[in-house]
């Protein structure tokens, strides 16, 4: 059984292969479902827990700020589909991408991308047919489930009819995801274009449906429609495609909901750390409206979010993997006080003083990359990178004038108390020195400082 505090921010989830943060992804997506169709939760048992099956359960806690109620909603044995009008309305504006959804807009083994059953059967099922005011998904059901018998003449010729309506609907709505998502993909900065091509829906001499696809075509520079582009185009620029084909989809489901949420499952596998930092801006540009759930195995990635994004505007999470040598297992781990600060608090009310310290330590020289990042502050570089330190940070900030004022960014009150704590207390705790004593009055002290020159940064 694992619980997750969230709040109302956008979360962003670290976890190492194996923690369950894909499980957490697919317990929410779960949950939706349940407005729609029952969901049978011991088919999702996990395996290793010794309970019985039938005591698994999904529970989400909803907090109406307006009224400041709680509504908690359970998905169990006995509560197998969730009837309650606020998660049946979510459930049309939810939106959740993973990377082998991704892999299925490139990795296929046809000369052209056919885009028709992700979009109509999936992302655009609550889409809004413009020309019968039907919902995509729902109408095609119809569609694929009529009894077609050419003798009924009425019968036959309004289904023509509804064909030509349902694929005009359908080219339409293509064209407003088209331009949607050729804007998204120039945020990645390729000069890429793309084009959605429905075909007509017909009624072959079998009397099956035909003409159900999508077409992906992809003009990149001055090449148009370049034949065979996902065979052709490197892994980032077609995972910028694929999610700014996605995200356009997302953008264009009406709907009132009154929670919108966006997960976003490991899909930055494709894309080195240039090309992330644009998707970043995309969220927060176009789904300020949305929550969003950004789960990752990345460290480095997970550490650059933290740094990029604001701690008030942003939730971390992070998963573990720990051993269970008693059963010889592994189970998830979840800390949700996940900056330096707080990991520096919990320590020190545990006694651990060391620990602390070192964590104060980590924190103030994150300050000072965000503070030289920000600033535009020129820091001396070295070749190895390791070589750049706390010290060489530490230095440029002193060094730095803002401009116009030509003044420092600290009072030398604030220098003096910097180098004291730097001095007296976080280098001596960081390292094995019997002759130095340790009190917990002067790390308190350490983080009063640190907590004053972090309003100043």
């Amino acid at each position: 059984m694992t619980g997750v505090q969230t709040c109302a921010l956008p979360i962003l989830i670290y976890g190492e292969n194996g923690s369950g943060k894909s499980s957490f992804c697919q317990a929410l997506q779960l949950l939706f479902q349940s407005s729609q169709q029952e969901i049978d939760i011991t088919s999702f048992h996990n395996v290793f827990n010794g309970q019985n099956k039938y005591s698994s359960y999904i529970k989400i806690v909803f907090r109406d700020k307006r009224n400041n109620r709680d509504k908690p909603l359970t998905l169990d044995t006995r509560n197998k589909k969730i009837t309650d009008v606020f998660i049946a309305e979510a459930n049309k504006r939810k939106a959740f991408l993973d990377y082998r959804q991704l892999i299925q807009t490139h990795l296929v083994d046809s000369k052209r991308v056919d885009l028709f059953d992700i979009l109509v059967k999936d992302i655009l099922y609550y889409a809004i047919n413009p020309i019968t005011s039907k919902t995509i998904g729902e109408e095609w059901e119809e569609i694929k489930t009529f009894k077609i018998d050419r003798r009924k003449t009425k019968e036959y010729d309004a289904f023509i009819e509804k064909l030509k309506n349902y694929s005009s609907g359908l080219k339409h709505l293509m064209s407003e995801i088209e331009q949607e998502a050729n804007q998204l993909i120039q945020e990645f900065n390729y000069n890429i274009n793309i084009h959605l091509k429905p075909r007509l829906l017909t009624v072959t001499d079998e009397n099956e449906i035909g003409g159900d696809h999508i077409y992906l075509d992809v003009d990149f520079f001055d090449k148009k429609q370049v034949p065979e582009h996902h065979h052709f185009l490197n892994e980032a620029r077609l995972t910028a495609i694929a999610i700014s084909i996605f995200l356009g989809s997302i953008l264009n489901i009406p709907g009132s909901s009154e929670y919108k949420i966006l997960v976003l499952d490991d899909i930055f596998i494709g894309l080195d750390t240039s090309n992330r930092i644009p998707l970043l801006e995309i969220l927060r540009k176009k789904f300020k409206d949305y929550q969003i759930i950004m789960a990752t195995y990345d460290r480095q990635w997970y550490e650059l979010v933290k740094m990029y994004t604001k701690p008030n505007k942003w939730h971390y999470i992070e998963m573990y993997v720990k051993e269970e040598h008693q059963n010889d297992y592994e189970i998830p781990i979840i800390h949700d006080k996940t900056s330096f600060i707080e990991r520096a608090e919990y320590h020190l009310q545990n006694g651990d003083l060391k620990a602390a310290a070192i964590y104060l330590r980590s924190e103030f020289e994150r300050l000072l990359k965000v503070l030289c990042n920000d600033k535009n502050i020129s820091v001396k570089y070295k070749i190895q990178s390791h070589k750049m330190d706390l010290d060489s940070f530490w230095q440029a900030v002193q060094d730095f004038k803002i401009p116009r004022t030509n003044t420092a960014l600290f009072t030398d009150k604030m220098k003096k108390d910097i180098l004291q704590y730097r001095a007296l207390i976080l280098n001596p705790f960081s390292h094995y020195d019997l002759s130095r004593p340790q009190f917990r009055s002067e790390l308190v002290a350490s983080k009063i400082g640190r907590a004053s020159c972090r309003e100043r940064l």
